[in-house]
C-alpha cells in the first residue's frame, strides 16, 4: 500500500513540475507573438547548429548566434527571470506538499487517505496562487509594453510635427517647432540627441545676415540679368522669408541650444554633441556649457561668440572658423583635442586661464586683433606653426607641459611671453620651436622646469620685461 501511494505521490510532484516549466515557457512567450517568433527563430537556429555540425554549415552558426542574441536583448532577461520565478514556486509547492503528507503519515489509518488527499488539494492550490501572481505580473508587463509603444508612436508624430513647423515660410511658426522640440526633449531623454541635431541641422541652413550683399556676378556671368522669377536684392538664400525674421528664429535656436547645454540650469541635457559646421551663428552665447564633441569647422561668427568657462568633453573642431567680433574662451576647458586650424579671429581672441588638456592646434590661424591667452595651461601639443599674429600676441604666465612650436609663426606686433613655464624641461623633445628672440632657461624656483626668457643683445635690462605695460590687467578682467 505503501508503494502504491508512494509512486501516486511521486506521479504528482512530476506532474506539477512539469505543469510549473510548460507554464513558465507558454506564459512568459505567447502572450507576445513577435517574442514568440523569436525564440522559435533562435530555437530552430540553435537546433540545426547542434545536431548539424558539418563544416558545409557555418552561415547556419552565425544566424544562430545573432538569433539568440535578438532574442536575449529584447526578452531573454524577462523570461529568465519568469522561469526561475516559476522553478521557485515549483520547489515551494513541493516541499509544501512533502511536508503535509510528512503530517499525513502521523494521522490514523482511518483518516490518513483523507489527509493525504487534502494536502494535495492544498499544495495544487498554493501553486494554483503562485500561477495566478505570474500571470497578474504579466498582465502587467503587456500593459506597460502597450503604453510604452503608444507614447513613442505618440513622440514620433510629435517629432514630425514639429519637424514641419520648422519648414514653414512663417516665422512664428517656425519658433513654434524650436519651441515644441524644447519640450519634447525635455520630457523624453531619449530623443534629446536626436533634437539637438535637428536643431542643428536648421542652423547649418544657408543664411545671410540683414546687410549683406548679395554676391556679385564676374567674368562671362557678368552683365547678364537675372533669370525670371528670382530676387535681385536680399537674401538669395532665403528666399520667401522675412531675413530679420529668420534672424529672431536663428537666435532662438541658439538660446535653446544653450539653456539645455548649461549643466547650472534647470533643462541640462548631458552627453549632447553638436554640429554646427558651416553655421552662421550671430552673437553665440555658449558660456558655462558643457558640450561633448562640438563641430563649427567653416562656421561663421558674427558678432560675438562667448564660450566662457565652457567644458568640452570631446574634441572641438574650429577648423577654417571666422570669428568677425570678439572671440571669448576665458577660462574655457578642452579635455579633447582642439583644433583652430586656419580659423580667423577679426577681434580680440580671448583664452585667458584655458585649460587644454590635450593637444592644441591654431596652425596657419590668424589673429588681426590682440591675442590673449595669459595663464593658458597647454597639457598636450601646443602648434602655432604658420600662425599670424597681427596684433600683440600675449603669453603672460602660460603653462606648456608638452611640445610646443611656433615654426614659421608671424609677429607683427608683440610677442609676449614673459614667465611662460615649461614644465619637465628635462623630458622635452628637442625640436620645440619658441618665437624668435626667446629661449628656455632653467627654473630657479622649480627644478627641472623651465622659464622663457627673451634674447636681449642690450646688456642695459628692460624695466618693462618682467612685468605686464599698464592697461593689460584692466583689458584682461573686462
Amino acid at each position: 500500500m505503501m508503494r502504491v501511494v508512494g509512486g501516486r505521490v511521486r506521479i504528482i510532484l512530476v506532474t506539477v513540475c512539469l505543469l510549473c516549466l510548460t507554464g513558465a515557457v507558454v506564459v512568459s512567450l505567447v502572450w507576445d507573438s513577435e517574442a514568440l517568433v523569436l525564440f522559435l527563430e533562435a530555437a530552430g537556429a540553435a537546433t540545426a547548429t547542434t545536431a548539424l555540425t558539418r563544416p558545409s554549415l557555418p552561415s547556419r552558426s552565425g544566424s544562430a548566434s545573432s538569433s539568440r542574441k535578438r532574442w536575449w536583448d529584447r526578452w531573454g532577461w524577462w523570461s529568465a527571470a519568469s522561469l526561475l520565478f516559476l522553478v521557485a514556486a515549483t520547489a515551494a509547492t513541493v516541499a509544501v506538499l512533502v511536508w503535509l503528507l510528512g503530517e499525513a503519515n502521523q494521522a490514523s489509518e482511518a483518516t490518513r487517505a483523507a489527509v493525504r488527499i487534502d494536502a494535495i488539494r492544498t499544495s495544487l492550490g498554493v501553486a494554483a496562487g503562485l500561477g495566478a501572481l505570474v500571470a497578474l505580473g504579466l498582465a502587467l508587463r503587456r500593459q506597460w509594453h502597450t503604453e510604452r509603444h503608444d507614447t513613442e508612436q505618440r513622440v514620433t508624430e510629435l517629432y514630425v510635427a514639429a519637424a514641419e513647423q520648422l519648414g514653414s515660410d512663417k516665422a512664428p511658426v517656425r519658433l513654434a517647432g524650436l519651441y515644441a522640440l524644447s519640450r519634447l526633449g525635455q520630457d523624453n531623454p531619449n530623443h534629446r540627441q536626436t533634437i539637438v541635431d535637428v536643431i542643428c541641422a536648421y542652423l547649418r541652413m544657408p543664411y545671410h545676415p540683414p546687410g549683406t550683399r548679395t554676391p556679385r556676378r564676374s567674368g562671362a556671368w557678368a552683365g547678364r540679368p537675372p533669370r525670371p522669377g528670382l530676387p535681385t536684392t536680399g537674401n538669395p538664400t532665403s528666399a520667401g522669408t522675412d531675413p530679420h525674421e529668420e534672424r529672431q528664429v536663428r537666435l532662438t535656436a541658439q538660446r535653446l541650444l544653450a539653456h539645455h547645454l548649461n549643466p547650472d540650469g534647470p533643462a541640462f541635457w548631458p552627453d549632447m554633441d553638436i554640429d554646427l559646421s558651416g553655421a552662421t551663428l550671430i552673437d553665440l552665447d555658449m558660456s558655462g556649457c558643457r558640450l561633448r564633441r562640438a563641430d563649427f569647422t567653416h562656421a561663421t561668427f558674427t558678432g560675438t561668440a562667448r564660450f566662457d568657462k565652457a567644458t568640452f568633453t570631446g574634441a572641438a573642431w574650429f577648423y577654417e572658423a571666422t570669428f568677425t567680433g570678439a572671440a571669448w574662451f576665458y577660462e574655457a576647458t578642452f579635455t579633447g583635442a582642439a583644433q583652430f586650424d586656419e580659423a580667423t579671429f577679426t577681434g580680440t581672441a580671448w583664452f585667458t586661464e584655458a585649460t587644454f588638456k590635450d593637444d592644441a592646434w591654431f596652425d596657419e590661424a590668424t589673429f588681426k586683433d590682440d591675442a590673449q591667452f595669459d595663464e593658458a595651461t597647454f597639457t598636450g601639443t601646443a602648434r602655432f606653426d604658420k600662425a599670424t599674429f597681427k596684433d600683440d600676441a600675449w603669453f603672460y604666465e602660460a603653462t606648456f607641459t608638452s611640445t610646443a612650436s611656433f615654426l614659421g609663426a608671424t609677429f607683427t606686433g608683440r610677442g609676449l611671453f614673459h614667465g611662460c613655464r615649461v614644465v619637465g624641461l628635462a623630458s622635452h623633445p628637442v625640436f620645440d620651436a619658441w618665437p624668435p628672440g626667446w629661449r628656455v632657461v632653467p627654473d630657479p624656483d622649480h627644478p627641472g622646469d623651465g622659464l622663457l626668457e627673451e634674447i636681449n643683445d642690450d646688456p642695459t635690462p628692460d624695466p618693462t620685461a618682467s612685468s605686464p605695460p599698464a592697461g593689460h590687467e584692466a583689458g584682461k578682467a573686462s
